[in-house]
């Protein structure tokens, strides 16, 4: 795991309330006049805001007198200085709401101050902005501060005049604004704006006139921000509204009507500019009551009617502008909110059809804004003609029902419609209406796009309908509908649940439902066509609803529940679905009550289910674990119930078959623990043992054998650490009688298993620690050995004492020789049994015991010693190389350097056993000294002595902290890390100064030493090593134990400074990361900042900074807090990027990769879609900005610097910010709330095409397309392609715009119309120079392919853009580039070119002539081009739907793909002649594979491949047939499968011609046997199971005359070992389709379900033994089987990966050792019938001339070793053994 993200969380922890969400409030001595001394110092020298709301409370409540003058100052002080949402500002606002009298004093106060605050004029606009912000929170719900601004309302509107004319005056001088700073000043028109509107609506009779005097500047004002185009919409629409209430407040209250009529030249001014136009109509609704609306008119027409028709208008006019038409949209809402209060039904009507006519566009508007506001809209439309219909008018619904009609169900639309509609007409009319809905919303669910709409469509639909409708119609439309569904469609498992959900819902909302449920179940049953899946969905859903109507008769021994017969479910219990098996299991499992009794047949049918599931796939096996917790719960549970009913016969006869069931349910788990079952069977059977013994069965006494405790044993040695923590958990329940015997083949001997952990592999070390857990628990004898200790916990004390001494003594090898160490003391094996042992130790009763203190001591000691020993590895600039020599003198040469150390097998200690003792030794180290210090207790921290002095404490800390510094190798720093944070939070629980300080003391330190001087011990490499991690613990523990990030804001601050580059412009810099002149800082903080930073950072410290950064923002531990910084961590690090040294761009990429995955989440993994990849990734450049805004000058001034650059400089910095930009998209708010616009970035994107970098060109690419909305799609299409109509353009220009080109083609947006794109059509014949550059003299065939790949996407995507004639030019091109252009001396890029020229002339021919086609793929194959013959040879494997799609020609090429092609091809015999002529001519291997490939697909061409690889003819079959046998053995790996498939297809021809099968069988069944075991290929394999599915039935079928009896058992028996091969493969689809094949060999075809793997082989064994000839033999052979896997891997490998476990190496789910166990049984069961002695009959058996030879080619040294061990030649336990060959004797033997 990457400690870098590590997320440290820490049981009794709580993060203090707002600890750093808001600031501290500091009061200022100019505002204190009047103020209590006292309460103003209490207050500013608080730390933290809920001190100082604290202190405000008891101020509060302390408080004689509720009026005190002094106390309402203070009040309004902090409320004017607290920030809106500001905890203290929240608490007054309700305390002042709260008490009446406090609030006239309260405003009185506040005026005074605002009049102070406006009686000032500033100078700048940022003066302005706090005081605005003040009075802003003033009016925010809260009267008394409203109170107030109406006191001061005439100075106010002054000052906000002068604000608005002083903000408008510096938009129009200032020339130099930077976007973010125009967008400040927007931001602060807005406020003033939105203050005025106020003032204004609640203005006071008085003061009319007064404030009418300032209208004309407030006008003037709003008409420069009117015809402002980078004014944000919203400013717009507040002063379009405050527009229009001056107006009526200076004309009258009917003077809006000028708008229509006769405008004044004020607002026919505005009425000019669209923007202002809609912001004045938007006004119209708010200021005027609909009645007015409805009862005026203009020429005739309401002027409801008129002013929606100008609004729709101006959406129309500008549809291109999102502003605009969300602008549209939110105000024809507003007036459809208000038509139901109409009293006028013909005006409303036209109005319904206005906004009708509105809303079907838009509700498939491509922003989604627009669309959920059009739905709201339609959904008031349609309520409103529901109410006109109950009034005799249908003519409005009727328009509703017939553009509903029309929608297109494949889009969203049409479900929000439908939604709507159901709510506001009521199901039952709708479903009248349309009667077939119900299914077309469930076929719906296929449709990923839309499956989220049609589910809420099908939710809303039933809970309307259910109410409505009687439960026999609810049954035949919903409940039949939807189980047809199920049965005659393949639905996965997520439309699965929402169906079952639908149907839960249904019953839940009509109960009666059950009355029909139950009948279709039972006789679902019956039927022997029966889905399994809607009887197990039905009977779930029946379950769920827990009906008190339903007695479910758990006791009924024929029917679970009174439903379903249980031979239905054990039938489904072994069903290759894994879903279906778990609702199996689900149904055996649960019940109503816990305590409510389980049937015998449901125990039975849980057994089944473990018994073919043991080993689920992983997700199968979450889901079964989960259910299988809840049945051990409810097997303890009603067991209790029936125990407490022993009394009658029925509970006792219950409570025998629970015991009985528990029995057999702990015999097969501990069966499952079979030596060579796969991880998944060991986990579950651990697991549920695990619960089964933790179980409290009152009066049960579990049975235990030697056998069940050698399991278990054998598990504490397992491969994975959960499977041995189960282990030894099962045993400590183990009677410790059994324990005690020393007849086990693993030791529990101290000594054995103190040399077990001295052993150099990791796993025995692991190994070692559980059983010393299992000796203290269970034989602490073991350990005393008869000694005696007075030391508290002795036995651990004893057990520790000698391990100290143990590694003491490996130690002094250490010292001596660190090589020496790694073969014979490697350290961390005893290292990590003592944090084992140290673990599970009473800390409480060894703090005062001296003996205890002692030990500790000196394992702290050692443990520092051991660090020390092996620092010359992890320390070493390359540790993973690194050998050091000891001092004996030994020299080191090319061959010999192992220092002269060898093991005792003779082999060399190598350099990788020397690092892993070293850095597993560190890691110990730490984490033992983590343990000590988060779990001992520390003198003087709790009331006495404790083990650890605060001396140790502190050596501790400095040795983890030279650890980190020093270390190089990341697996010894990152442990280290892991220990030092656990000495870091019990550093920051202590109470004592000196050792709670210790923290805050090392990060100061390290800071300075970070800023003093680079070099050092510092890693310059390695991403700085272990220093990232050192800060890293200190901050993030900090966070977690105290919630205070004090440390951490120091950190960052400090970090960024010093990682800022000396060429960032200071604009850009934080107030915290610069100092002023005299060298002071100037952040309020400053206190705490470390005030060591020089003037010129050297930049080994910025790189050391960047990585430390990139560090702290990737912890989730700080994702709160880091968030503030993330803005200026992009500009350094984009920053970082134009420096000098590779260094510091490096760890500049490092640390913004981990700010891109901090912002935009982390990279999806490789098997999700690209959709989903993309939108998991992307951020609207409106949040972006509006979070970040500086990077948005930043972004934009490197862009424009780079666009605006003649010399063509390379600019590294380029690169980070196009790909940042391709991460963005607009919004669709761009340009209402901020004006910081991503269309600023396109021109600059655009201009980067010119780069003669082709890598900024591609990056500029990718970066466009993002950047484009829909609705400018179009124009910048037209824009870009006018661009490269010049013949004289630049080529890299040209270059760079086809490559924007291609990327905007592939991503058209979904909602484009054909005649949008006309524009286009004129521009693209212009273009075409470009493509005939290619077939003339000094071609640029780069500038071809790109033009190639657009002209592609054209015909994909716009087939309706080019004509005809256009696409015959082309055509003729391409024909010339491919066949008729010789080859220029300079012919870069011409190969790749020409390939994809021949894709494209193919995609033509399709579409205009596919006669041609035959001649092109002639042309093709013969070209002289390699890569045009493997596009021809593609193409051939596209028509034969044979390939994976890996880029659009041929995505392109699959859709017009067809057999008439082929047919063509076919019916010219020199088509096979040319594909032999390639095969045999070229030279390139992937070209012959595709050849092969390509000629096997075709028929009969088996003998001509043989004819050319012999140069033979008129060969015969069996000549054919062993030829292709030598190239399948002897060709190169990547043809083996297709060699293979022309031999099966050769053979499936011809299975039934008895002489050649006679011949040749035996030898294709035995390559068969081959290619089917898992070291070959998943092509190879898959092969294979293709000729299984075709010929199994006949293979097995064949009579075989003429052969001998020797040749007809291995036959019989290769085939079979085949088949048992295939389906213990890791592929599971591979594994299912055999065991298809083995149901149609055993059932005939008589059953058409699919069973699981596990229940096939089962079958197949069964066949074998009824049908199959020499069974015995057989079973014999599949017994010792050899599948070519490693099971028990010994150390005969190669040195450099002889100390890792490498079990399982090649098929993780084969289980050798449970076939043997299942064909044990099977010939235990056949011997009884033939001999008494079976040891002797098998070895008759192996001895039979008729089978040697077959168990010699099958089951290999299988055979000598089970010979060996009969005879005793070899110990049973060997570890070199198979243990499937141990087993196979020990089942025989009993």
């Amino acid at each position: 795991m990457n400690s870098l993200s590590l997320r440290i969380i820490r049981g009794g922890t709580k993060k203090s309330k707002n600890s750093f969400g808001f600031s501290l409030l500091k009061i200022q001595e100019y505002e204190v006049s009047g103020i209590n001394a006292e309460l103003y110092e209490s207050f500013n020298n608080s730390k933290s805001p809920d001190e100082q709301l604290h202190i405000l409370k008891n101020t509060l409540e302390n408080s004689k007198y509720v009026s005190d003058l002094s106390l309402i100052e203070f009040l309004v002080v902090v409320f004017l200085l607290a920030a809106a949402k500001h905890p203290i500002k929240c608490f007054i606002t309700r305390h002042i709401t709260k008490n009446i009298n406090l609030q006239q004093p309260f405003s009185d106060t506040l005026a005074s101050h605002i009049a102070q605050y406006v009686a000032k004029r500033p100078k700048s606009y940022t003066e302005y902005v706090c005081v605005a912000m003040k009075v802003a929170t003033c009016i925010e719900n809260f009267p008394p501060g409203s109170n107030a601004v109406r006191a001061v309302e005439v100075s106010l509107t002054e000052y906000l005049v002068t604000c608005l004319e002083c903000c408008i005056k510096t938009l129009r001088d200032e020339q130099a604004l930077s976007p973010t700073e125009k967008n400040e000043i927007f931001n602060l028109a807005h406020l003033a704006v939105r203050l005025l509107l106020y003032i204004i609506q609640k203005i006071n009779e008085k003061n009319t006139e007064n404030i009418m005097c300032m209208f004309i500047a407030i006008r003037l004002c709003i008409k420069e921000l009117m015809f402002d185009d980078d004014v944000p919409m919203d400013t717009k629409s507040v002063s379009g509204i405050l527009f229009l209430y001056m107006h009526v407040i200076e004309n009258g209250p009917d003077s809006w009507l000028d708008l229509f009529a006769s405008p004044t030249d004020d607002l026919l001014t505005l009425l000019r500019n669209e923007a202002a136009q809609l912001a004045l109509y938007s006004a119209i609704p708010t200021v005027v009551t609909m009645e007015s609306l409805q009862s005026q008119t203009v020429a005739g027409k309401s002027i409801v009617i008129v002013l929606t028709q100008n609004i729709v208008a101006i959406g129309e006019r500008n549809p291109s502008e999102s502003t605009l038409s969300l602008g549209v949209t939110r105000t024809i809402l507003q007036i459809s909110k208000s038509i139901e209060r109409s009293g006028d039904e013909d005006v409303c009507s036209g109005l319904v059809a206005v906004l009708l006519d509105f809303v079907w566009p838009h509700l498939d508007h491509h922003m989604d804004s627009v669309r959920h506001l059009t739905a709201q809209t339609l959904t008031n439309v349609v309520r409103y003609c529901t109410k006109l219909q109950n009034q005799g008018n249908n003519k409005p619904l009727d328009w509703v029902y017939t553009a509903l009609s029309s929608l297109d169900k494949g889009r969203k639309s049409y479900y929000v419609s439908v939604t709507s509609l159901v709510i506001c007409l009521g199901a039952r009319n709708f479903i009248r209406q349309f009667p077939v809905v119900i299914c077309d919303l469930v076929a719906a669910l296929h449709v990923q796009p839309v499956q989220a709409s049609a589910t809420t469509a099908l939710e809303t639909l039933l809970q309307n309908h259910a109410p409505q409708a009687s439960t026999q119609c609810i049954y035949e439309q919903w409940i039949l509908p939807i189980l047809s569904h199920v049965a005659n469609s393949t639905p996965d498992s997520t439309i699965l649940n929402i169906l079952e959900n639908i149907l839960a819902k249904a019953l839940s909302l009509d109960e009666n439902l059950i009355s029909y449920i139950l009948p279709h179940i039972k006789q679902s049953c019956e039927s022997p066509h029966k889905d399994i899946r809607c009887v197990l969905m039905l009977v779930n859903v029946v379950q769920r609803s827990n009906l008190s109507a339903l007695q479910i008769e758990e006791e009924d021994e024929e029917e679970w529940g009174g439903l379903i017969r249980y031979d239905v479910l054990e039938a489904a219990a072994v069903d290759a679905v894994d879903e279906t098996r778990v609702l199996v299991l689900a149904l055996a499992v649960q019940g109503r009550r816990l305590s409510c009794p389980l049937a015998a047949r449901q125990l039975r049918l849980v057994l089944r289910i473990l018994h073919y599931s043991a080993a689920p796939s992983p997700h199968a096996r979450h889901l079964m674990l989960g259910l299988l917790g809840k049945f051990i719960k409810r097997l303890e549970d009603s067991f209790t119930v029936l125990k407490r009913q022993k009394d009658s016969s029925d509970s006792r006869n219950k409570i025998n078959y629970y015991l009985d069931f528990i029995e057999e349910f702990r015999r097969q788990c501990f069966s499952n623990l079979i030596r060579g079952a796969n991880y998944s069977r060991r986990f579950v059977a651990l697991q549920l043992l695990s619960w089964c013994e933790n179980a409290h069965l009152e009066g049960y006494e579990r049975t235990w054998t030697e056998e069940y405790v050698e399991n278990l044993l054998l598990h504490l040695e397992d491969s994975y650490e959960n499977n041995k923590a189960l282990a030894l958990d099962i045993l400590d329940k183990c009677p410790i009688q059994l324990l005690q015997l020393k007849t086990y083949s693993v030791s529990l001997e101290l000594d054995d298993i103190l040399a077990q952990a001295s052993c150099m592999k990791p796993t025995e070390c692991v190994s070692a620690a559980y059983k010393l857990d299992l000796l203290v628990k269970k034989l602490p004898g073991r350990i005393l050995q008869g000694k005696s200790c007075s030391a508290a916990e002795p036995v651990i004390y004893v057990l520790v004492e000698r391990m100290v001494r143990d590694l003491r003594a490996q130690l002094r090898t250490a010292v001596r020789s660190v090589v020496r160490a790694a073969r014979a003391a490697p350290l961390h094996g005893l290292l990590h049994c003592l944090r084992s042992t140290l673990h599970s130790v009473n800390t409480r009763a060894i703090s005062e015991d001296k003996c205890w203190t002692s030990l500790i001591s000196q394992l702290i000691d050692t443990c520092i010693e051991v660090t020390d020993a092996v620092a010359c590895v992890v320390n070493n600039s390359s540790p993973e190389g690194h050998l050091p020599m000891d001092a004996s003198g030994v020299s080191v040469t090319d061959t010999g350097n192992s220092g002269g150390v060898v093991l005792e097998d003779g082999r060399p200690v190598t350099a990788q056993m020397v690092l892993l003792c070293a850095w597993r030794s560190v890691k110990e180290v730490s984490l033992l000294l983590g343990t000590i210090s988060s779990r001992l207790t520390v003198e003087g921290e709790c009331n006495g002595s404790g083990s650890l002095s605060v001396k140790q404490m502190q050596a501790l800390g400095d040795h983890f902290t030279s650890l980190l510094t020093h270390t190089k190798h990341r697996g010894a720093f990152e442990q280290a890390y892991v220990g030092f944070t656990r000495l870091l939070s019990r550093l920051w629980r202590c109470r004592g100064p000196r050792l709670h300080g210790l923290p805050a003391e090392w990060l100061r330190a390290l800071l300075r030493s970070l800023a003093a001087a680079p070099g050092g011990a510092r890693c310059a490499t390695r991403r700085s090593a272990g220093l990232p991690f050192t800060i890293q613990a200190i901050v993030t523990t900090e966070i977690e134990v105290q919630g205070n990030p004090k440390c951490f804001h120091q950190c960052m601050k400090t970090l960024l400074r010093l990682a800022c580059p000396p060429s960032l412009s200071y604009k850009y810099r934080d107030i915290y990361t610069t100092k002023l002149q005299d060298g002071t800082s100037n952040h309020i903080d400053s206190e705490e900042m470390v005030d060591i930073i020089p003037d010129d950072v050297p930049v080994e410290t910025r790189t050391h900074s960047l990585n430390i950064l990139r560090a702290l923002y990737r912890n989730s531990a700080l994702e709160e807090s880091v968030s503030s910084y993330v803005g200026t961590g992009f500009i350094v690090a984009l920053s970082g990027f134009d420096g000098d040294t590779w260094a510091e761009r490096n760890s500049s990429t490092l640390a913004l990769s981990a700010l891109v995955s901090r912002v935009f989440g982390v990279a999806p993994a490789e098997t999700s879609t690209p959709v989903d990849r993309h939108r998991s990734n992307t951020m609207t450049g409106r949040i972006f900005f509006l979070r970040y805004p500086r990077l948005y000058d930043f972004m934009l001034e490197k862009l424009k610097e780079a666009s605006t650059d003649k010399d063509n400089q390379l600019r590294p910095c380029l690169y980070p910010i196009l790909l940042v930009l391709a991460r963005l998209y607009p919004s669709s708010l761009e340009g209402t709330v901020s004006t910081l616009k991503l269309v600023a970035f396109v021109p600059h994107v655009l201009a980067c095409a010119r780069s003669s970098v082709l890598k900024v060109r591609q990056l500029a690419a990718k970066a466009m397309v993002p950047l484009i909305s829909p609705e400018q799609y179009i124009p910048h299409l037209e824009m870009t392609l006018t661009i490269i109509r010049d013949v004289n353009i630049k080529r890299n220009y040209c270059h760079g715009i086809l490559l924007q080109l291609v990327k905007l083609f592939a991503s058209k947006p979904e909602r484009l119309c054909d005649m949008q794109t006309i524009p286009l059509s004129h521009l693209l014949p212009k273009t075409l120079w470009i493509l005939e550059q290619a077939v003339i003299d000094k071609p640029c065939y780069l500038l071809a392919d790109e033009y190639v790949k657009m002209v592609n996407l054209i015909l994909w995507r716009f087939p309706t853009l080019l004509q005809i004639d256009i696409i015959s030019k082309i055509e003729n091109y391409l024909e010339q580039l491919l066949f008729y252009k010789q080859a220029p001396n300079i012919d870069s890029g011409r190969d790749i070119c020409l390939a994809n020229t021949l894709y494209l002339y193919l995609i033509i021919l399709h579409k205009q002539n596919d006669n041609k086609i035959p001649d092109a793929i002639y042309k093709g194959l013969s070209h002289k081009s390699y890569e045009v013959v493997l596009s021809t040879l593609n193409y051939l494997l596209i028509s034969h739907n044979n390939i994976e799609n890996n880029c659009k020609f041929q995505e392109h090429l699959y859709l017009l793909a067809n057999e008439n092609i082929l047919h063509k091809l076919r019916e010219n015999h020199t088509y096979i002649d040319k594909l032999c002529e390639v095969y045999k001519s070229n030279k390139y291997l992937e070209c012959i594979q595709k050849t092969l490939k390509v000629l096997t697909l075709e028929n009969d061409t088996q003998k001509r491949i043989i004819e050319i690889k012999t140069n033979l003819t008129n060969i015969s079959d069996v000549y054919a047939i062993r030829k292709i046998i030598e190239f399948i053995q002897e060709e190169h790996y990547n043809l083996i499968h297709i060699y293979l498939e022309c031999l099966s297809t050769f053979i499936s021809r011809r299975v039934n011609d008895s002489n050649l099968m006679k011949e040749t069988i035996l030898t294709v069944i035995r390559v068969i046997y081959d290619c089917s075991s898992s070291d070959n290929t998943d092509d190879t394999r898959r092969v294979v199971v293709d000729f299984l599915e075709k010929n199994l039935i006949e293979l097995l079928s064949l009579k075989l005359e003429g052969m001998c009896d020797e040749d007809k058992f291995e036959y019989k028996a290769t085939l079979l070992a085949t088949i048992v091969t295939v389906l213990e493969d890791d592929n599971e689809s591979l594994r299912q389709r055999t065991s298809n094949a083995v149901m149609k060999l055993v059932n005939n075809d008589s059953i058409t379900t699919s069973v699981i793997p596990s229940k096939a082989a089962e079958m197949l064994r069964d066949y074998i033994e009824e049908f199959t000839d020499h069974n015995t033999a057989i079973f014999l052979v599949l017994a010792l089987l050899d599948f070519k896997s490693e099971v028990c891997l010994t150390d005969e490998i190669t040195d450099e990966c002889r100390v890792f476990d490498q079990n399982e190496r090649y098929n993780i789910f084969l289980e050798e050792t449970i076939l043997t166990s299942e064909c044990g049984d099977k010939i235990l069961g056949l011997c009884d019938k033939l001999s008494s002695n079976i040891i002797e009959y098998i070895l008759n058996i192996l001895d039979n001339n008729m089978y040697k030879r077959t168990f010699e080619n099958l089951c290999f040294n299988h055979i000598v070793t089970l010979r060996k061990i009969i005879k005793g030649e070899i110990v049973s336990n060997n570890n070199i053994m198979n243990p499937k060959i141990e087993l196979l004797i020990n089942k025989l033997t009993k």
